[in-house]
């Protein structure tokens, strides 16, 4: 039995070190979401409820731009 194989770290990466961790907290609503940057900025998004399942969508993109 031989041990796995881990996947390599390309030099690259290990010579200009790790990245800093970014964290996004989310306070998920049906009507406003709240989120917090790594930064300690807060902004709360409205969504309506008729917008279904668009709205995690626009959520997630906001999300995305903010990081």
């Amino acid at each position: 039995m031989t041990a796995p194989t881990l996947p390599q770290t390309p030099a690259a990466e290990v010579a200009a070190g790790p990245r800093p961790l970014r964290v996004l907290g989310l306070d998920l609503s049906i009507t406003a979401t709240g989120m917090a940057l790594p930064d300690g900025a807060t902004h709360t998004f409205k969504t309506r409820t008729a917008d279904g399942d668009r709205r995690l969508q626009y959520i997630a993109d906001r999300g995305a731009v903010a990081l």
